[in-house]
């Protein structure tokens, strides 16, 4: 049976292949997709057969778990806290940010600093009393980490940022 993909912008009938790129911030990340269209439906939808088409890689990504200490403030890819904190302000929920990894790790700011927006929770590690992960600024200007109001930050050593190093916009923040 056919699959129904649904795109935005318009499909030339003149098409003979299809080349797209999709991805899904917080369900899956994946890579080109080449395609034939079988049958146009409409200037917004077409049907392919699984046979048509092809993926290159899938990964799974639970976009709330930092596992990587990397960090690209220009393209933050699945994994980083960069990435974590945008998908947790996109929500109108609060949201709880883990990390997946080992003590003692340090993640590198790269060009500015971290905001986390409202209601959010930084659950990091903790043992015997002393924080696992730190967030280093490596002297990038202005604040380290900005908490927007109604945060919870936990398990996070933050420094190396010139100027502040945790900022507090709005009232009702925790540090533990």
């Amino acid at each position: 049976m056919p699959q129904r993909i649904i795109r935005s912008g318009t499909l030339s009938s003149s098409l003979t292949s299809r080349l797209i790129r999709l991805s899904m911030i917080g369900i899956l990340l994946l890579s080109t997709w080449q395609f034939t269209p079988v049958n146009t439906l409409a200037s917004d939808e077409f049907q392919v057969q699984p046979s048509n088409f092809q993926t290159n890689s899938i990964t799974a990504c639970d976009s709330l778990v930092v596992s990587s200490a990397e960090d690209n403030s220009l393209n933050p890819n699945c994994g980083t806290l960069r990435m974590a904190l945008i998908t947790a302000a996109n929500s109108n929920t609060s949201k709880t940010i883990t990390f997946a990894l080992p003590f003692g790790t340090v993640i590198q700011g790269d060009k500015v600093g971290f905001e986390v927006a409202r209601k959010i929770n930084l659950q990091g590690l903790c043992n015997a009393g002393k924080p696992g992960i730190t967030i280093y600024g490596g002297n990038i200007r202005g604040p380290g980490l900005t908490l927007k109001g109604h945060d919870t930050v936990s398990g996070l050593l933050i420094g190396g940022f010139k100027g502040t190093q945790l900022k507090g916009d709005d009232d009702d923040n925790r540090l533990t």
